[in-house]
């Protein structure tokens, strides 16, 4: 809500260091502009230490449930869609069976060097998204949207979690439930311990 009329200069800056990185030589990058993809961004890992130990291996984890409805949603209307699947933890990924049905690829297997930006830009070149809880996913929807106003765009609806996260108009919220202490915020004090967040999530 705060980038506003930025966003725009934004994309077209990005778009030029696309082209020169190559990455509209990449299979992927050309496929998401010929077929009906799907960008699916799976958040395994928080990313962060917390309280001196490292990332819980399920912190900061979306279900299935999010992902089908989400899905469902992102889908509607596209015909044999491809889904390209992006997660912080690819073998972890290929061992999940949300993706059961659909034609879809591991896409961190493919990435190509300076790999954050090809999968920032990837993402955002799909006809649709469905987001994890993550500013890369963020990004990547508002630069789609500024190429695709009527680009479908999903995410968890977080006020439940954070009350200050606001997505704008354009992005259709799914309601998901996230256990006690399983979604920690990394600008919590460093005392507190996931044990500690009693609030129901």
């Amino acid at each position: 809500r705060h980038v506003g009329a930025a966003v725009p200069e934004i994309a077209a800056a990005l778009a030029l260091e696309a082209e020169e990185l190559g990455f509209g030589a990449h299979r992927l990058w050309r496929e998401a502009s010929m077929r009906p993809t799907v960008a699916v961004h799976f958040r395994r890992l928080h990313g962060v230490a917390f309280g001196g130990r490292a990332p819980h291996p399920h912190l900061a984890l979306l279900g299935p449930d999010y992902y089908r409805r989400a899905l469902g949603h992102a889908t509607r209307g596209l015909d044999t869609p491809r889904i390209l699947a992006f997660s912080d933890d690819p073998a972890w990924l290929d061992e999940q069976d949300w993706l059961d049905g659909y034609d879809w690829v591991n896409v961190e297997k493919e990435a190509p060097p300076a790999a954050s930006l090809f999968v920032l830009l990837l993402m955002a070149r799909c006809r649709a998204l469905v987001a994890a809880n993550s500013t890369l996913s963020w990004w990547s929807g508002l630069l789609r949207h500024v190429s695709d106003p009527s680009a479908v765009l999903v995410a968890p609806d977080m006020t439940c979690w954070e009350p200050s996260i606001t997505l704008g108009r354009e992005w259709h919220c799914v309601r998901t439930a996230v256990p006690a202490g399983l979604y920690v915020h990394s600008t919590l004090p460093q005392h507190l311990k996931p044990a500690d967040l009693t609030q129901d999530f």
